[in-house]
């Protein structure tokens, strides 16, 4: 369980009245726990009722588990509360795009963008409706499907005006993959299929949701900046033996190999679980256990969203922002952290960090 969880648990126990529901269900939710995010939701709506935040939860709760409809009709619901909420009229767009009906995902989209809603993806998910209508209108009418009287006609399978497929034609390699998400960890575009066949795209983008704001929360108290990228490698991690527990490992010199490296302003291992500084070399004006906290979430979000995409283990993250980078490698429970200047060379970072990960997971033991 999260600290977040753990602290919003407490808080809704002593309080079942408090509307402290939504920040725990939705914290739930982007750790993919769904079921328990729409108990804690349900039971909180029924104590507030006419609560838009809280339908607007059950909404994107409903989108993650599949079921379109009910998320359809809570987003109407919040509408009838809050006429012109920015996120209602996505979230029945982005609906009503999913399936097929392209004049009301257009009228959706159009009056959340009349309404100032200046979120990227909506710009580029209107555009995408509008094309695809034009689209449907330049086929011959002897071409397309019979007519559903209940529904209009959905989109030609496999073109790239089908959201799922949106990124199709700038994707290089076919085991590439492209998703676009809106600020709630929302999956508006593209999709993400696991080696079972199934489409986890909105799994995975809720786990993303948390990684961006593990980020932002890094960079602003580092004060690095606006975050610009986050990339992390993953490959099939390691099993080291359950019950296996912290040795006494000097991580004196991998800590100097790296903070010998130009640029790099301190080097710190941390433990994932709690964010506790293990061991630490750092240059003057570092923070290390505030470093250690933000590292530590950032990297546990970074594992879990792997984890849902079924990618294995990270084996090297990188966040990068205008005043400088967070590098980190993580073995068993340890995560080996680096902060260092925007100019940095950060292969050779890397390299070294890659070089540690035996030792941390010989000393880190499993989570």
């Amino acid at each position: 369980m999260s600290d977040d969880v753990r602290r919003l648990s407490d808080e809704l126990a002593r309080d079942p009245a408090s509307r402290v529901f939504v920040p725990l269900g939705e914290a739930l939710r982007k750790q993919g726990q769904l079921d328990l995010a729409l108990k804690v939701t349900t039971r909180g709506l029924e104590r507030h009722p006419h609560f838009p935040d809280g339908h607007d939860l059950l909404a994107r709760i409903a989108v993650d588990q599949g079921d379109l409809q009910r998320a359809f009709d809570e987003w109407d619901m919040v509408l009838r509360l809050v006429p012109g909420h920015h996120g209602a009229l996505r979230g029945m767009g982005f609906v009503c795009f999913q399936q097929g009906k392209l004049p009301q995902a257009e009228q959706y989209l159009s009056d959340a963008v009349a309404r100032g809603d200046t979120d990227e993806g909506v710009a580029l998910a209107l555009a995408n409706v509008r094309a695809a209508r034009a689209e449907v209108r330049a086929t011959p009418a002897t071409s397309r499907a019979p007519i559903d009287a209940r529904r209009e006609v959905r989109l030609p399978a496999g073109t790239t005006h089908d959201p799922r497929f949106l990124f199709a034609d700038v994707l290089s390699d076919a085991e590439q993959t492209a998703m676009l998400l809106d600020s709630g960890g929302l999956v508006l575009a593209g999709a993400y299929v696991a080696y079972d066949g199934r489409d986890v795209a909105q799994e995975v983008g809720a786990e993303l949701s948390g990684v961006t704001d593990a980020a932002r929360r890094a960079t602003r108290h580092l004060a690095l900046g606006e975050w610009t990228s986050i990339v992390f490698e993953t490959e099939v991690g390691a099993e080291v033996a359950r019950g296996a527990r912290l040795v006494a490992t000097p991580f004196a010199s991998m800590l100097d190999a790296l903070t010998r490296q130009r640029g790099v302003t301190a080097a710190l291992v941390v433990s994932e679980r709690d964010g506790i500084v293990v061991d630490s070399n750092l240059q003057i004006g570092q923070d290390g256990d505030r470093v250690a906290a933000l590292a530590a979430s950032l990297y546990r979000k970074a594992r879990l969203s792997a984890r849902a995409a079924g990618m294995g283990a990270v084996s090297f993250m990188q966040l990068e922002a205008p005043g400088g980078r967070l590098c980190a490698v993580g073995g068993g429970s340890l995560v080996l952290v680096v902060v260092a200047e925007a100019a940095v060379n950060v292969g050779l970072v890397r390299v070294e960090l890659l070089k540690a990960i035996d030792g941390l997971l010989a000393a880190g033991g499993n989570e």
